[in-house]
């Protein structure tokens, strides 16, 4: 009934994500909501809009008109006559040698890689979003123990006084069983406050998130663990294609090819166009032209493109160097995921045996065949092979959803 109600919760489920992983997993409405109303992300969005106004920038060119006026006076010395005499132009330096097609593809570059940025900052939002969840179930995990242990620990304790007044147990027994309660208490105040302050940060940091299910608990019992991964040579190869940060080195290179591209053209200097129009002896005289002028480039222009090409060389080298790390990375976490997944279920054939053996030994001391510390003993070792079992479980869960997410399989919201 309760895993029934907990699927009927997730208003939008993660349709590609594994049939176990969407039982753990908030709705992706919900996540959606939150990360995009969310600081870093508004921070995001300002940044994209500065890249775009950049790219505005760069299409136009830096090119602007230059107005110019002059006023003289005129003497004629033979004739001792005077006159006014003014001039007025324009002029504006003419983009040529391909510069404009280069800033336009230039323009396009800077805004793909916008927008490729900002698709990064929702990935890694959605990334530290689910490290927080999943730290809300860690402590949800420890404290549903912890309310175990405690339950334990009282009816141990309760069998333990009424022994004791029949004069079935000594006094060391009753005091074994009393510590125990006193450090089950601990424990569990312990995990609460690990408890508490886990949900106060997922509330204060994602407003409007639904705190993990305290029916989680039971679901994390109920189910097995989530399916082994196939195909891992495609799974590497999807997961290089769609990475975010492959992607923005890459478009950062290309870039970086357009700049050196235009960096090269900037070796011959742009000729600046102008008119003017000059009024000689009092407007006696009118003159009206047109003048070009061309600079001559110096040495610096030709380093400044060999720099500028070496720049999309190494910018090109690093793309290499990053995709061999990345690549190992995500080799390593799926080897983690395959080693731990089959860890994780045979710490839970573990922790089964354990409670098996928990329970006979209870048994065994209200029969009188097991002393109180001999069953304390065996209580703690089940209760903390189930927290093991538990914490791996949820372990082996975190590891599937960074690979369903570097994937791109869930929270895909470029």
């Amino acid at each position: 009934m309760k895993k029934t109600l907990l699927l009927a919760a997730l208003s939008m489920p993660l349709a590609h994500a594994d049939t176990v992983l969407q039982l753990f997993l908030p709705p992706e409405n919900s996540v959606k909501e939150v990360l995009i109303n969310s600081p870093e992300m508004q921070q995001a969005r300002a940044k994209k809009q500065a890249h775009e106004a950049h790219a505005n920038a760069i299409d136009a060119g830096n090119a602007e008109f230059t107005f110019h006026t002059s006023r003289q006076r005129r003497l004629v010395p033979s004739t001792s006559e005077r006159y006014m005499e003014s001039t007025v132009g324009i002029e504006r330096p003419v983009r040529l040698w391909g510069k404009r097609e280069v800033d336009k593809k230039l323009a396009q570059e800077t805004t793909a890689l916008a927008n490729i940025e900002y698709a990064d900052a929702i990935h890694e939002a959605s990334r530290e979003l689910l490290k927080h969840w999943f730290a809300g179930l860690r402590a949800s995990a420890l404290q549903n123990n912890a309310n175990s242990a405690l339950e334990i620990a009282k009816n141990n304790e309760r069998l333990a006084s009424i022994r004791f007044k029949q004069g079935e147990i000594s006094r060391l027994d009753a005091d074994l069983a009393h510590a125990e309660l006193l450090r089950a208490q601990a424990a569990w105040q312990t995990a609460q406050a690990e408890s508490l302050s886990v949900r106060a940060q997922i509330t204060r940091r994602y407003p409007g998130l639904e705190l993990p299910s305290k029916t989680m608990d039971q679901v994390l019992h109920t189910q097995g663990m989530p399916n082994e991964l196939s195909d891992e040579n495609t799974l590497r190869t999807d997961f290089l294609s769609a990475n975010h940060e492959l992607m923005l080195l890459r478009k950062d290179a290309q870039r970086l090819q357009l700049q050196g591209s235009r960096t090269d053209k900037d070796r011959f200097p742009d000729p600046t166009l102008g008119i003017f129009s000059t009024r000689e002896r009092d407007g006696a005289e009118q003159i009206t032209g047109v003048n070009l002028s061309f600079a001559f480039p110096g040495a610096a222009r030709s380093y400044a493109a060999q720099a500028a090409l070496a720049d999309a060389l190494a910018a090109e080298d690093k793309v290499h160097a990053i995709e061999r790390v990345l690549d190992a990375e995500f080799e390593a976490l799926l080897t983690q995921y395959k080693h731990k997944r089959s860890a994780a279920m045979r710490l839970q054939q573990a922790a089964q045996s354990q409670t098996q053996a928990a329970e006979k030994s209870r048994t065994a001391f209200s029969l009188g065949e097991h002393s109180m510390a001999e069953m304390l003993q065996i209580a703690r070792l089940a209760n903390d092979q189930r927290l093991a079992s538990d914490l791996m479980h949820l372990e082996v869960l975190e590891l599937l959803t960074t690979i369903e997410l570097d994937l791109h399989r869930i929270y895909d919201f470029d």
